[in-house]
């Protein structure tokens, strides 16, 4: 038996007795020759000692390591490896042992010969022998144990001969060959005897394990065949001591578990094994309590109850309406009148997260702060106990808190409610049902997207129908925004110049403006059914004649959106289920598809989609699918998509309209609503002459005084550009000082052309020349050439892109010999830029004019 305690059965798992080989070591066949197995073997070893935990045996682990290290470094190396074979050989023939280890015969990878017969023990009669197991070079092992060298008794360090010197040596006093003979012949007759004892001993206890298995087998087969039952003994009066014999308990076969006739033939009372369980009868269940049934007086209080918390959240009384539900929570009801309940108090609760939410974000709210609705951008002004001022445009716009616009409260709500998307959308819908201007459809379009993210609206469905039932919607206006005197805000907060005051004269017109602008997100957010309504009710306040060609063009618009819709939807409702849909070069599987749902599986996962989320690309593609691809008329409609598409813009647009164009489509005014402005009270400004030279010196004076630090810090393009946004924003703001205002915006342009930022110098164009008689068109070339004068070359290619557009302008307007020097100038600035497309396309301008 091997001992735990050696080494390289510890680590390695040999049953060695002495140092082994390093074959053996390495769990290789002797004299192995593939030197891919024997690094893989090497490595496997290390790792096997490596890897495990020292521990008070850490020396012996590392003793191990470097043996491990050694034997891989000799039996890697050729030249080592023939001097430690040739050794090896030598060795093997002087001292007998095989030259086969146990892996070749098929014994274990790690083990190792018997005693006397082990490639890497030597017989203990050869004391002080150099170990052979070592490459030349490789010291003897000095110490003691199994790592000490063969057999475990310590040899004295002797160099190993090279391999053109003489075989191993031993020490010097060798016993003869006869002797050696003689004791091995000795040593094998004691080994006989031992062995010859030990086998006795085994049949002997063979045979008697035989003899009482058999009695016990015996023992228990009576014992089963004819049970008794214990009596009790009894101790006579006239008997001093009886002695009481215990039964043995019969013994049952060792690691065989009695079967369950045994236990029933053993032990009295516990039945018959063959009775089944069909013949006891079922257990009796315990019945649920009865649920006690409502009365009528309760029924009708709950009924009345459920009237007037729908009546509350219809006038937007949300904490009044949980009260009241609260006050009949304890109320028995049926199971109709429970669903009914819990579905009208998770609304309340709802609609009172979604107000708290607003108020909460109000609180935060400061100066400065910017929040967005939509894809406008508002900045805080300031915000009172009342009125909130937002400022939008450069101009301050007021509200009241108390009846501040839908987008801007959803927009404050969304900012501050608790819990994820899919929960934000339950909440959102439940407000979007008591909504003034959307569709309830659309408040079924949210809950849709909140259960698509695993939410369940299985209790919000029958919402919209009980609303109808309890408190039919009644549309009311948008609420009007007014520029009211705030006293945090700015001086400068009510707007320039206008024919009227923001009050009751030009509320419509405002009216107008916050409709238009809400009709075109509702396209934005594919609302088209909301757009057409808001729509509706727009067209009588334009009065106007600008304001009718807007109202036009968005009406247009809107129609070619509702009928990309309609084709998608079709297409959705036409689809076969469990076929594939590719989509470019992704296939999916449809799974399940309505004409307002759809289901797919792609990369093994199902995602769903309703029209309000179905991703652009796949939208697209249904709308190609069932419109005509190459029609004029398909082209317009994709084009208006693309226009209102968060990831399609005005460019993409506008080359589907071309498209269209040149297929024959009638696109009319439609691609001015791009870039139609819906702040309709720039409408109400007046022009008023341009002031003379003279009468601009005091307020260049006051200008150049206030803002002489901003235009000393403005160093870099960037500090140009953004010191002329202030500059606009503050102009549009000046409505009592006409030459002041004039200096501001001329100014402001200046330092738009020094940025290079031209397209914001035409925004400061138009916005001077709705308050000022000038010539936008001679602005804009004088902001061209002072662009033009910078050296940069990012400068000159804006330059040069601005040409393209300025040189035509020019052209219409009868100036032909400005736009043939704006284009000889981007010429010089396209090659500046080193922009070989853009020197292309000038000189196409060049050659047009």
């Amino acid at each position: 038996m091997t001992d735990p305690n050696n080494p390289y059965y510890r680590w390695l798992g040999l049953s060695v007795y002495g140092r082994p080989d390093y074959y053996t070591l390495l769990g290789l066949r002797t004299f192995e020759t593939d030197p891919q197995l024997i690094s893989a073997q090497g490595e496997q070893a290390f790792l096997r000692v490596q890897t495990q935990h020292g521990g008070a045996e850490e020396g012996s682990r590392q003793q191990i390591l470097q043996e491990i290290t050694a034997a891989r470094a000799c039996l890697q190396n050729p030249a080592q490896k023939g001097i430690y074979d040739q050794q090896l050989q030598q060795y093997y023939a002087q001292y007998g042992g095989s030259q086969h280890g146990g892996a070749q015969h098929g014994g274990a990878p790690y083990g190792g010969a018997p005693y006397g017969g082990n490639a890497g023990y030597a017989p203990t009669a050869q004391p002080s022998q150099t170990n052979p197991m070592a490459p030349a070079g490789y010291p003897a092992s000095q110490g003691v144990g199994y790592g000490a060298g063969p057999g475990g008794v310590g040899s004295t360090a002797q160099a190993a001969p090279s391999g053109s010197e003489a075989p191993v040596q031993v020490s010097g006093r060798g016993a003869s060959t006869a002797k050696r003979a003689k004791s091995r012949a000795k040593g094998g007759g004691g080994m006989f005897w031992v062995s010859a004892l030990l086998g006795l001993l085994l049949v002997g206890g063979a045979v008697g394990g035989f003899v009482v298995w058999q009695s016990n087998q015996q023992a228990q087969e009576v014992a089963d065949a004819d049970p008794v039952a214990p009596v009790s003994p009894v101790m006579d009066a006239s008997t001093d001591v009886v002695e009481l014999k215990k039964a043995k308990k019969p013994l049952r076969q060792p690691g065989k578990r009695p079967t369950a006739e045994e236990l029933a033939g053993s032990i009295p009372g516990l039945g018959d094994p063959d009775e089944r369980m069909e013949a006891m009868g079922e257990m009796p269940k315990p019945k649920p309590p009865v649920k006690p049934q409502p009365t009528a007086t309760e029924k009708k209080q709950l009924q009345t109850t459920i009237e007037t918390a729908w009546r509350q959240l219809a006038a937007k009384n949300f904490g009044a309406a949980q009260a009241t539900l609260a006050g009949a929570a304890s109320l028995n009801k049926t199971d109709q009148g429970e669903a009914e309940f819990q579905r009208v108090d998770q609304l309340a609760k709802n609609l009172v997260a979604f107000q708290k939410a607003i108020d909460s974000s109000l609180e935060k709210l400061q100066g400065g702060e910017q929040l967005q609705v939509g894809s406008t951008d508002f900045t805080v002004a300031s915000k009172t106990a009342t009125h909130l001022v937002l400022r939008v445009a450069g101009q301050s716009k007021s509200y009241e808190l108390a009846n501040l616009p839908e987008g801007l409260r959803r927009a404050l709500a969304l900012y501050s409610l608790a819990g994820d998307d899919a929960q934000k959308k339950l909440v959102e819908g439940s407000f979007l049902l008591f909504s003034d201007i959307a569709d309830q459809g659309h408040a079924m379009d949210v809950w849709k997207a909140a259960a698509a993210q695993g939410a369940d609206i299985s209790s919000y469905i029958a919402l919209a129908d009980e609303k109808s039932r309890y408190a039919p919607s009644r549309r009311g206006a948008a609420p009007v925004m007014t520029s009211v005197e705030d006293p945090a805000a700015t001086p400068e907060s009510t707007s320039p110049a206008m024919v009227a005051e923001m009050n009751g004269e030009s509320s419509p017109v405002i009216q107008l403006g916050q409709m238009l602008t809400a009709a075109r997100q509702a396209l934005v957010e594919r609302r088209p059914d909301d757009a057409q309504r808001i729509l509706a009710e727009a067209t009588p306040l334009a009065e106007l004649p600008a304001h009718q060609q807007k109202v036009a063009r968005l009406q247009k618009l809107a129609d070619q959106v509702g009928l990309f819709w309609a084709a998608v939807s079709e297409e959705l409702a036409g689809l076969t289920a469990d076929t594939d849909l590719t989509v470019g070069p992704t296939v999916a599987r449809i799974v399940e598809n309505r004409a307002d749902y759809l289901v797919i599986r792609v990369n093994g996962e199902n995602r769903r989609y309703t029209l309000a989320d179905l991703p652009a690309g796949l939208a697209m593609h249904f709308a190609t699918e069932g419109l005509a691809d190459d029609d004029a008329q398909s082209k317009m409609i994709r084009g208006a998509y693309l226009l209102v598409a968060p990831k399609g813009g005005v460019e993409r647009a506008a080359a589907m309209w071309d498209e269209a164009k040149q297929a024959g489509a009638d696109l009319g005014d439609l691609p001015l609503v791009a870039t139609d402005n819906y702040n309709l009270a720039d409408d109400l400004l007046v022009q008023v002459a341009v002031p003379s030279d003279s009468s601009l010196t005091a307020a260049t004076a006051q200008f150049q005084e206030k803002w002489a630090t901003a235009f000393a810090n403005a160093k870099r393009a960037s500090d140009h550009t953004e010191l002329a946004k202030k500059l606009l924003s503050e102009g549009k703001s000046i409505d009592d000082d006409a030459q002041l205002q004039f200096v501001t915006f001329r100014y402001a342009l200046a330092e738009a052309a020094k940025g290079g930022e031209l397209p914001l110098c035409n925004e400061i164009v138009l916005d001077w020349a709705k308050r000022f008689s000038i010539d936008p068109l001679e602005w804009d070339l004088k902001s061209y050439q002072l662009a033009a004068a910078s050296e940069g070359a990012l400068q000159q290619e804006r330059v040069a892109k601005y040409a393209l557009t300025l040189a035509p302008r020019l052209l219409k307007a009868g100036r032909r010999d400005e736009a043939v020097t704006v284009a000889e100038t981007a010429a010089v600035a396209a090659k500046k830029a080193r922009n070989k497309g853009l020197v292309e396309q000038v000189e196409q301008l060049q050659q047009s004019l």
